[in-house]
């Protein structure tokens, strides 16, 4: 074992819950701030094999781990920059992301079905038998014929019916 991995570890014994309550500390975020010491500890690995262990490793560590929160900071704001711009881009004629989802804007019978029976907003139990029923047949097969006419919003059927179950979206 080099003396690089053996100092990296006998600092991450001592010093690793004051390096990671540092780093979430300054982050706000528990998981970021596991994944920025872990990030500090595979460059220390690399680092102090060439350079030797530094003076203070767990400055050194924590010094590394807020660069890189700061980098991870710094992506975060650009990407949200780029998102600002393509959304100040688009075009108020195009249609947005719900009507991609409208069941009633594909054209597709079989299609619609298929993806309305696969909706998250349905139970289970649900989900199973529409499938089942609404599946596609091979070629020459047909299904029964179901008393009464299919309703044109399918999705309002089944709010009607009360196949659908209880959601809370959080935000």
């Amino acid at each position: 074992m080099s003396e690089a991995r053996r100092a990296v570890e006998a600092v991450w014994r001592m010093d690793s819950a004051r390096i990671v309550g540092a780093l979430a500390r300054y982050t706000g975020d528990f998981s970021l701030a596991e994944d920025l010491a872990q990030e500090a500890l595979a460059e220390a690995l690399v680092s102090w094999s060439v350079d030797g262990a530094p003076a203070q490793p767990t400055g050194w560590l924590l010094t590394t781990g807020r660069r890189r929160a700061i980098d991870a900071f710094r992506r975060r704001s650009a990407r949200d920059e780029r998102y600002a711009l393509l959304a100040r881009d688009l075009d108020e004629e195009l249609p947005g992301v719900d009507a991609l989802f409208d069941p009633d804007a594909i054209d597709d019978d079989v299609l619609a079905l298929m993806f309305i029976s696969c909706h998250p907003v349905l139970s289970k139990e649900a989900r199973i038998a529409r499938r089942r029923t609404r599946s596609p047949r091979a070629k020459g097969q047909r299904r029964q014929p179901t008393v009464g006419a299919p309703p044109l919003n399918p999705l309002r059927a089944m709010f009607r019916k009360g196949n659908v179950r209880n959601v809370t979206h959080e935000s």
